[in-house]
């Protein structure tokens, strides 16, 4: 399937089917909506892949930042 045949199904330009698979722009609840329907999946699925991606991105990007961050001891 090619991104236009994407594009088209979903209602979307195919700019921003390319943006998306080239990880430029996130996918949004409207773009998770309209892939659901698409694939016949939930929204929460397209969702959670992008989450896990912001997460993933966010950890690489700052983890030396947050190793200095020091842990504190809660106690009852």
């Amino acid at each position: 399937m090619t991104q236009q045949v994407l594009a088209d199904a979903l209602g979307i330009t195919r700019v921003r089917v390319n943006e998306i698979v080239l990880g430029k722009r996130a996918a949004t609840p409207d773009t998770a909506f309209r892939l659901s329907r698409f694939f016949d999946t939930s929204p929460e699925f397209w969702i959670n892949m992008q989450v896990n991606l912001d997460m993933w991105d966010t950890l690489r990007a700052n983890e030396n930042e947050y190793q200095k961050i020091k842990i504190i001891s809660v106690q009852e």
